[in-house]
């Protein structure tokens, strides 16, 4: 009910997810997080105009942050889907860990998103890691270099598997 009255109010998703955690219902929490309205619509709700294309628009395949930076709330709420997702969960491939990440990255910069990187690299979700980075800067940067550098310049995870049987090549 709280949600309904005061839909702008992250405090209320935070603490309905962390119930839903709690009780070992992820799927549900995720529901939760990912509800929480994008800005162009709290605006909307407001009396503010609203910026076309964006998520509240319906159009499939464009959201918000494609059309403006994510406000804090919304990477409070990407934060929390994130870090269930990988750290509860381990749930690396979860359509929602990409646009949370992505969220995260925009919004407080990809330093603050160092450790859900260092958790993808470890389980081998080199992909998910590259996928977050390029939509992070839009495609605007080549960024084959830094991911060179970094090792994901492929994927390891036939690799890794080789390496562990003992295989030789």
């Amino acid at each position: 009910d709280g949600i309904e009255w005061a839909p702008q109010a992250v405090e209320l998703y935070t603490s309905l997810g962390a119930i839903h955690e709690a009780a070992l219902e992820y799927e549900a929490a995720l529901e939760v997080y990912a509800s929480y309205p994008p800005a162009c619509q709290l605006e909307a709700e407001a009396g503010a105009e609203v910026v076309p294309g964006g998520a509240a628009s319906g159009v499939e395949g464009t959201s918000a942050m494609q059309h403006e930076s994510p406000s804090f709330e919304q990477a409070v709420m990407a934060s929390s889907a994130a870090s269930l997702l990988i750290e509860r969960a381990h749930d690396y491939h979860h359509p929602l860990l990409v646009d949370s990440l992505v969220t995260l990255g925009r919004r407080l910069g990809v330093l603050n998103i160092e450790k859900y990187v260092n958790a993808l690299d470890s389980a081998d979700a080199v992909g998910v890691i590259r996928q977050v980075y390029n939509r992070i800067q839009g495609g605007s940067v080549d960024q084959t270099a830094f991911f060179a550098l970094r090792g994901w310049d492929y994927e390891r995870s036939p690799t890794r598997k080789i390496a562990a049987s003992g295989e030789v090549r």
